[in-house]
């Protein structure tokens, strides 16, 4: 039989491949994947090449077949390396990026993903603004850019992905045949950019972008139920995030349209049948639909069962399976629920959130306490790999504050089986896992290693060094910096790894055992106070635990929230006579409630129940989740028979390689008209400190040269939390705007140093979602070295600040008698605090707002 000639093979494929965004007939796609294999048998040009991907790329969306995409692959990598012209190079780099981007949904692979995003940026690289084909470029970058967002969480991406998806669709047409895809690409980017910010403005940008996509597709276009999808899953978060429930209808509505478009066997069918029964669970939350529920529960087990065991997305579906089941409450139905949230939590290739989330779940069915117990263990073992991977420090952020009440379930599940030691552990293991690090750094073990092996302490400096150099640049304006950051981490993955090999090293910067917490609570006891207990450490004695009954999370939340209204009420200047005292009031009942809750039953358990006539015992708190915020330091009789101090872990108390940096006092004060307590403040501190360093040029850059050089660093400003972002809140230097002082400047530095003072509003506030992390201001200058910190839980008013500062500088220095003693800190705040309670009574925003961190 002759051979055919390959042009007209060509030209036949192309042909069949012309109506497939019109119809997606898939006979018309196999036949031209078989024309065009036919051609690249008799020669392996790269256009020839490149034109077998593009249909094999179209007939994996039939059915995900793993073996077409590798088989596309390959020939995608070859058209490539034999590519003639940039023009062309720019083309088959396109779409072998769409291919190994498919291939990866399909595997899991990260390289696969990886590889993706190189290519899509070098095609975008090699095509000029105002060529057509880079709009589509563009947008395919964009979608790739997004899926490996999907996998990393990688803040970064996540703008470059946006950047590029809104940049494709201002330059298409509005009659390119295309448009509804640049639009879907664009709306999935919008969605995840509006979780990571909870900015209803880009919500609302990715409602409307959906809407276009859809109208814009023909009724017969191959990628119409993925757009309908799309469309469901923002009005679905709409609804969520407003309340609006015809929103939540109309997505139901759509969701099932997106459904009925995919035809069984379609690889995207599963996760549009999740999709829809998580929002008929919505529906039947939101109304107590029974029907719904059933129906939920009807397409969770289709969803799994068009799932391929290997498929990535599995594990979600059954865990959201599984949560459908147990509202249905039967025994039977618990049972399948926790079938479902073991397969999800054990799943190799399921997302690691995911796979956190299962394992919860799975802890809060368990049968018993020993079963509960293990399953939030395994959780929390997953949490240390989702947060050791490189990424930068926001994305980590971000990942740890989607964990919730984590602590508070292992603190419950280990007290329920019986182990409060272990309940401890776990609690240092859940909290503080961003400086986990850093505090390691300054730590017994470190020490050792820099005795014995000082090459190695050496080495991991150095690694340390770039990641916080890292983790400071803008990677979203040098997407390869992230690239960078993960070999890095992976380098200093590996020092750790040969360090632990040493002999007495195993386990170096691994979490501490109870026995070797307890020796930080050597001269005070350390509380933990989470939901219904306070656990009490001390060395030499079993760990304690308090019944605390009335301390609830709902409690909790509830009374942050009434103290927070009240403490912006009562800073406002202008506020009446009568809302300043009902706010002062407000305050006052909070820190009743909080005596009442927390602070006597705790004090009582250790023995702590009338004014001390002597030496004056010290409590250091470690508050849990929604109780950072509150001031148990100042609630109930505290401030009477207490020296408080606040940790976030046990560990963070050590420092046990002090050895100062600077010395001396340096005072860095920002005068502003409005704040005439700021020039008082400095003033008042130089006459107790003589030889004080005033700061006059008080700048990012003069404060950053300035602080290695002293031991007491005083800041005198306003503080700015950023709560979106807390990595980026910051002190309100003179050029804050163009240069501005962060909590991630900050806590990069390695000093050590021990006093800060910080005369600031909000300088320990942080997002909720983050308080166990101590993600704010007075944690960063902890980080960054210095022994003690005193900050604010609130707005100040810069009377009282000057007020406070002069009573604990005043103590601090015998009058000004001699030189600062660092070590008196917090029994010099404790001090001053109640000589202006005395003082000022009536208004407990004025001295309770102060807090100290250390030892």
């Amino acid at each position: 039989m002759p051979l055919r000639d390959p042009d007209a093979l060509r030209d036949e494929a192309i042909g069949l491949l012309s109506s497939y965004p019109l119809t997606g007939r898939r006979d018309l796609v196999e036949q031209a994947v078989a024309l065009f294999r036919e051609v690249v048998a008799g020669r392996r040009r790269a256009g020839d090449l490149n034109n077998l991907v593009a249909a094999l790329g179209m007939l994996s969306e039939h059915d995900g077949d793993p073996e077409v995409l590798r088989e596309a692959v390959r020939a995608g990598r070859e058209a490539v390396a034999s590519a003639g012209g940039d023009r062309a190079r720019a083309r088959y780099l396109d779409n072998l990026g769409g291919v190994l981007r498919g291939l990866f949904a399909r595997t899991g692979e990260p390289h696969l993903l990886d590889e993706a995003v190189r290519a899509g940026r070098d095609a975008v690289a090699l095509t000029p603004t105002g060529d057509r084909q880079r709009v589509a470029f563009l947008s395919n970058l964009g979608a790739s850019l997004q899926a490996r967002y999907d996998r990393t969480a990688q803040l970064d991406v996540l703008r470059e992905a946006a950047r590029v998806g809104r940049e494709a669709v201002a330059a298409c047409p509005p009659d390119d045949q295309h448009r509804a895809v640049y639009l879907h690409n664009l709306c999935g980017t919008l969605e995840h950019l509006h979780h990571r910010g909870r900015d209803l403005d880009v919500l609302r940008e990715a409602v409307r972008v959906a809407r276009e996509a859809v109208a814009a597709a023909h009724p017969d276009h191959p990628g119409r139920a993925a757009m309908l999808g799309s469309m469901a899953g923002v009005l679905a978060l709409w609804s969520e995030r407003v309340g609006d429930a015809g929103a939540l209808r109309e997505a139901v509505r759509v969701t099932r349209s997106a459904v009925a478009a995919t035809p069984p066997g379609r690889p995207d069918r599963a996760m549009h049948l999740n999709n829809l029964g998580s929002m008929l669970l919505a529906t039947f939350r939101l109304r107590g639909d029974v029907d719904a529920l059933r129906e939920a529960v009807r397409a969770g087990r289709e969803a799994v069962a068009a799932s391929p065991p290997d498929d990535p997305d599995r594990s979600l579906f059954l865990d959201n399976l599984g949560a459908a089941l147990r509202e249905l409450s039967s025994p039977e139905a618990v049972d399948e629920a926790r079938r479902c949230h073991r397969a999800a939590a054990e799943s190799t290739t399921g997302k690691t959130t995911v796979r956190i989330r299962a394992h919860r779940r799975l802890a809060s069915l368990a049968d018993t306490p020993g079963e509960a117990l293990r399953a939030v263990e395994a959780a929390i073992d997953l949490v240390e790999a989702l947060t050791s991977d490189g990424r930068a420090r926001a994305d980590r952020q971000h990942d740890l504050g989607r964990l919730g009440r984590l602590a508070d379930e292992a603190a419950a599940a280990a007290l329920a089986a019986g182990r409060p030691e272990r309940a401890v552990e776990l609690l240092e293991r859940t909290r503080g896992i961003l400086a986990a690090d850093a505090v390691g750094m300054r730590g017994a073990d470190y020490d050792r290693l820099r005795d014995r092996r000082p090459d190695l302490a050496d080495r991991l400096d150095e690694l340390r060094a770039r990641l916080d150099d890292l983790d400071r640049a803008p990677s979203d304006r040098n997407p390869r910096l992230a690239d960078e950051r993960r070999a890095t981490h992976l380098a200093r993955q590996r020092l750790v790894e040969q360090i632990r090999a040493l002999p007495g090293f195993a386990g170096f910067f691994r979490a501490p055992r109870v026995e070797h917490l307890a020796a930080h609570a050597r001269d005070r006891p350390v509380v933990f106070v989470t939901a219904g207990r306070a656990l009490v450490l001390a060395e030499g004695r079993p760990v304690g635990v308090v019944p605390l009954p009335g301390l609830t999370p709902a409690a909790a939340g509830e009374q942050t929230d009434r103290l927070l209204t009240a403490c912006r009420a009562a800073g406002v200047r202008e506020v009446a006579p009568a809302a300043g005292r009902s706010a002062q009031h407000e305050v006052r009942d909070v820190l009743s409630w909080l005596g009442d809750a927390v602070v006597d039953p705790v004090l009582t358990h250790l023995g702590h129940t009338a004014t001390p006539q002597g030496t004056w015992p010290t409590v250091c708190w470690c508050p849990v989740g929604a109780m950072a915020f509150l001031p148990l330091h100042a609630a109930g009789s505290a401030l009477d028979r207490v020296v408080s101090s606040y940790t976030t872990t046990v560990r963070a108390l050590s420092h046990t390689n002090h050895r100062r940096t600077g010395t001396g006092t340096l005072v860095v004060p920002v005068p502003e008209e409005a704040l005439p307590g700021i020039g008082r403040e400095a003033e008042a501190i130089r006459r107790l400190v003589p030889d004080a360093r005033l700061l006059r040029t008080p700048t990012r850059d003069a404060v950053l040269e300035a602080l290695p050089g002293h031991h007491i660093a005083h800041f005198a400003c306003h503080g700015h939390a950023d709560r979106a972002d807390p990595s980026r809140s910051r002190l309100v230097l003179a050029d804050h705007a163009t240069n501005p002082l962060t909590v991630t400047e900050v806590a990069a530095l390695r000093l050590s140093a021990d006093l800060a003072y910080l005369s600031a509003c909000d300088t320990s506030v942080t997002a909720p979602e983050l308080a166990d992390e101590s993600v704010h201001i007075t944690g960063a200058f902890h980080l960054a070295g210095y022994r003690h910190v005193v900050g604010t839980l609130w707005p100040i008013d810069d009377t009282t600040a000057a007020e406070l500062a002069t009573e604990f500088y005043t103590r601090l220095t015998d009058g000004g008698t001699a030189p600062p003693e660092p070590a008196r800190s917090a029994s010099a705040l404790h001090e001053a605090t109640r000589t202006l309670r005395a003082r000022h009574p009536g208004t407990p925003t004025a001295w309770a707002a102060y807090t100290h961190t250390g030892p």
